[in-house]
């Protein structure tokens, strides 16, 4: 093979291999938006945190539960998940106020893990209203 004919081939090779890369860098992923309720035997909670774990997606996104028990997912690409399905779970939130208690809804243990939880959501494009109706085990 001559030097010439090998360096074309090298050439052609670099050029497809960065237009890969650049397919891919600058494609970004549909969302699907994301809202809901959480309650706890019928009454709204506050203070905790939704997970949703998704492996196809290499995604672990959370979402703050207001005072009102509604949530709404939001991402640094914008508001929902890319689009796929999800194991979630509850969580407490993190403290934001050193000065304010936690969250004093205790959270059934069967809904602090995804595996358990029975709670799974599939993404799709549009809205997505997932609400999380927890019950106590009494």
């Amino acid at each position: 093979m001559s030097t010439k004919r090998c360096l074309d081939t090298t050439g052609f090779a670099i050029c497809m291999l960065s237009c890969l890369l650049l397919v891919g860098c600058g494609s970004s992923r549909t969302l699907g938006r994301v809202s809901g309720r959480v309650s706890l035997d019928g009454k709204p909670c506050e203070g905790l945190t939704v997970v949703f774990a998704c492996a196809e997606q290499r995604a672990f996104i959370t979402a703050h539960v207001g005072q009102d028990g509604r949530y709404a997912v939001q991402m640094a690409e914008g508001y929902g998940l890319p689009l796929g399905t999800y194991e979630v779970s509850i969580r407490p939130a993190p403290p934001t106020n050193w000065d304010r208690p936690p969250s004093t809804t205790l959270i059934p243990s069967k809904y602090r893990d995804p595996k358990s939880s029975g709670l799974t959501l599939t993404v799709v494009e549009g809205e997505n209203q997932f609400d999380i109706a927890m019950v106590n085990a009494r």
